[in-house]
Order: C-alpha cells, then structure tokens, then sequence
C-alpha cells in the first residue's frame, strides 16, 4: 500500500505542476497579465496519500481570476453615480504605471500633467466607460483548461493500477503451475 501511496503522490505531484503551468500559460493568452497579480497569486498545494487520506490538490488565485472566467457578469455598483469604486481604480492605475495608458483623458496625446492628476483623470475615465458597460467579455482562463487536464490524470492512474493488477494476475499464474 505504501508503494501505491508513493506513486499516487508522484503522479499527482507531477500532474498539478503541469496544471499550474498550463494555467499560468493560460492567463498570458487571454492577457491578464497587466498587473501581474493573478499570476503570481497562483499556487498548488498537493495533499499527500496516507494509509488514513486520499490524496488530493488544492489550486488557490485571487477570486477575480474566477469573475474573468465567467461568461457573463453585470456591473451594478452601489450609490447615486453607477459607477465603481474610483479610489480602487486610482490604486490599479498606480499599480499599472501611466505608461502603460496611450493617453490622459482630457490632454492631448503626449501631454502629462502632474501624476496624481494624470491618476485621478484616468481612474475617472476607466469608471466611467465601466459605468456605461453593463457586461464584460470574458476571458477565459481557467476552467477549460483545468478541466481538460483531469483526464489525463485518471488516465494515469487508472493505467497504474491496471499495470499492477495484470501483474499480480501474472503472477498468480506462474506460481498455480
């Protein structure tokens, strides 16, 4: 039982590192890279078998990588305005970089003001398109592709255990003769 145990955990180990790099492969094709975040809050735990447990992965993110992947998500945000939080978008703008944004709303293409100005001006742009938007498109990341990989996963340990069975029926042969 232990040597099974041993092979499970292997099988496992190797099954959620390839997951997480095809997740992480994932999210650069859809293009979630902006700020890095979701990438790197990307992790596996795997949960070793026991004579007493099973053994089992647990893959964690921050929860907006889930609201990316949905099909379809509506803005409703809170107040008189319609618009969302903009102190949350100045801190993303921060986070980003101004020169990561073509232009400043309201300057010509080129002209900076001051960066706290430039940072409220676009936060204030980014909420009011978002204000305007009702859906988002998704961009989906994660449930195809790990769904895509459990498969795999069963084909692999399935294959274990009918290697292992046919080999302790082998075996019962040769000693029966």
């Amino acid at each position: 039982m232990a040597k099974d145990n041993d092979i499970i955990n292997e099988v496992l180990e190797e099954w959620s590192q390839q997951t997480i790099n095809l997740l992480r492969a994932s999210i650069d094709k859809a293009g979630l890279n902006l700020t890095k975040d979701l990438y790197n809050s990307l992790r596996v735990e795997v949960i070793k078998a026991t004579a007493e447990g099973l053994a089992g992965a647990r893959f964690y993110f921050q929860l907006h990588g889930r609201y990316k992947d949905m099909k379809t998500t509506y803005s409703r945000f809170n107040g008189n305005t319609g618009f969302p939080p903009v102190a949350e978008i100045e801190e993303f703008v921060k986070k980003t970089g101004l020169e990561n944004f073509k232009y400043i709303p309201g300057y010509k293409m080129g002209t900076v003001p001051s960066e706290s100005i430039a940072i409220r001006r676009l936060a204030w742009g980014i909420a009011k398109g978002m204000g305007k938007r009702k859906t988002t498109k998704p961009q989906r990341w994660y449930a195809k592709t790990f769904y895509k990989q459990i498969d795999p996963l069963i084909d692999k340990v399935a294959n274990y255990y009918r290697e292992r069975a046919a080999a302790g029926v082998k075996e019962a042969f040769e000693k029966g003769q």
